[in-house]
C-alpha cells in the first residue's frame, strides 16, 4: 500500500522507519517534514522515487532536512537526477538491491555532505560518473554486483 498523506502532520518526527512492510509508494510530503533526519523504507515494494521530489509546477522545493535515506531492497528502477537537488543534506544514501539499470545519475555530485553511498546489487552499466570523484566527504562507496565497465579515474 501507500504511506498515507497524513504522515505530513508529524512535524516533530526525526526518525521514520517503515522497514519490512508492503509499501509501494510514498508521498512527496515525506520529504517536507521539517524535523525528519532519517527515513528508512528498506525492504518494501517501492517501484519508483517520485520525480516530483524536486519540483512542483517548475518551482524548486525547499531543501529537505533528511540526512539519511534508506531505500534498499525495493524494486526501484530509476533515480530521478533532480532528486539530488532536494536532499542536499544527505550523509547516507542506500539504494542497494533494487532494479536500477540506468547509468549512475550525475546529480550525485551535488551531495557534498555524503559520507556513505550504497548502490550495490543493481544493474548499473557504464562507467562511474566523474561527479562521484568530487564527493570530498565520501567514506564508503559500494558498487558491487553491478555491470560497470571501464577503469577507475586517476582521481581515486
Amino acid at each position: 500500500g501507500d504511506i498515507p498523506l497524513e504522515i505530513s502532520l508529524l512535524d516533530n518526527i526525526q526518525h521514520l522507519s517503515l522497514t519490512k512492510n508492503f509499501i509501494t509508494s510514498f508521498p512527496l510530503e515525506v520529504f517536507g517534514l521539517p524535523s525528519l533526519r532519517i527515513l528508512d523504507l528498506n525492504k518494501n515494494l517501492i517501484k519508483e522515487i517520485p520525480s516530483s521530489v524536486s519540483e512542483t509546477n517548475g518551482d524548486p522545493l525547499p531543501s529537505s532536512s533528511l540526512e539519511e535515506l534508506y531505500l534498499g531492497f525495493n524494486r526501484i528502477k530509476f533515480i530521478p537526477d533532480s532528486m539530488f537537488q532536494r536532499v542536499r543534506n544527505l550523509t547516507h544514501l542506500w539504494l542497494s538491491h533494487n532494479r536500477l539499470s540506468t547509468p549512475l545519475p550525475p546529480g550525485l555530485g551535488q551531495l557534498a555532505s555524503l559520507e556513505d553511498l550504497d548502490l550495490g546489487s543493481n544493474y548499473f552499466t557504464g562507467t562511474i560518473p566523474t561527479e562521484v570523484y568530487g564527493l570530498a566527504n565520501l567514506r564508503t562507496l559500494l558498487l558491487h554486483d553491478n555491470i560497470l565497465t571501464g577503469s577507475l579515474s586517476s582521481a581515486v
